[in-house]
């Protein structure tokens, strides 16, 4: 799965390019950035195989530094501009970037860019494996940064981009229409889905019990049966949360936890 930054002033555009950008099965959004200053902080702390910049009313400058910081990485990712003006399709090359998005954004032009940076991952991954570069210039898998295993998820927290462990995550959940993070006392709105959490917190032992929740198996303090065939996990946050496990998760559960 390719990662990608969306960065950007405006928040309904952020939106709104995180909508189409979900349509891609081969690329998730695995972070938002307000200014080039916090996008750069994010892209040295988490792997981006990919940089979407929102360079419409944005300050060209700042737009410039960023697009060198982000060459300067051991891993540059590959950058797309989005703009309002065909003018500034100039500027996008001159920056380096690969590809340039003029809004009002479709969703076929947004494929075709999604397609473009798919093919450049993949391409580099198969020169990669055929001439073996030094090892810290190999693109580790889905470009991530630092020792392997490493995860950080860029959460918004009093107004600035916080870092979590997936390990002080206790479970995270849907509602109405909003994803947050569940530590053991805060409660922190993520801008992922819990399909992309799922995916990015795979190899922390996280379960998806339910449709609208994601847990920590570490975090399990107690399993709680119900009527009969069904039962609810404890959790051990501040609240001792008690999660529903559906149905069709029920048996998977079981055989994930030696039941």
């Amino acid at each position: 799965m390719i990662r990608a930054l969306i960065v950007g002033d405006d928040y309904p555009a952020r939106m709104e390019l995180r909508r189409l950008l979900g349509k891609f099965d081969q690329l998730t959004v695995m972070g938002e950035a307000a200014d080039p200053d916090e996008a750069a902080e994010l892209a040295r702390a988490v792997g981006y195989a990919a940089v979407f910049l929102d360079v419409a009313g944005a300050d060209l400058n700042g737009c410039r530094r960023l697009a060198e910081q982000l060459q300067q990485l051991p891993s540059p990712p590959l950058v797309v501009l989005v703009g309002g003006s065909e003018q500034l399709a100039l500027e996008a090359f001159e920056l380096g970037a690969i590809d340039y998005l003029l809004k009002p954004l479709e969703e076929g032009r947004v494929g075709r860019a999604v397609a473009k940076i798919s093919g450049l991952v993949q391409g580099l991954i198969s020169k990669q494996a055929a001439e073996p570069a030094e090892p810290h210039l190999r693109l580790r898998p889905e470009n991530a940064p630092g020792p392997v295993g490493l995860e950080l998820v860029p959460v918004e927290k009093n107004g600035k981009t916080i870092l979590l462990n997936p390990k002080d995550v206790v479970f995270a959940f849907a509602e109405d229409d909003y994803v947050y993070l569940k530590l053991y006392k805060d409660r922190i709105l993520t801008h992922y889905t819990l399909r992309e959490l799922e995916a990015r917190f795979e190899p922390f032992h996280f379960f998806r019990c339910h449709r609208t929740y994601l847990i920590n198996l570490r975090r399990i303090k107690e399993i709680i049966p119900r009527s009969p065939g069904s039962y609810r996990v404890v959790l051990d946050d501040h609240e001792r949360t008690q999660i529903p496990v559906s149905r069709t998760k029920r048996q998977r559960l079981k055989a994930v936890l030696g039941l």
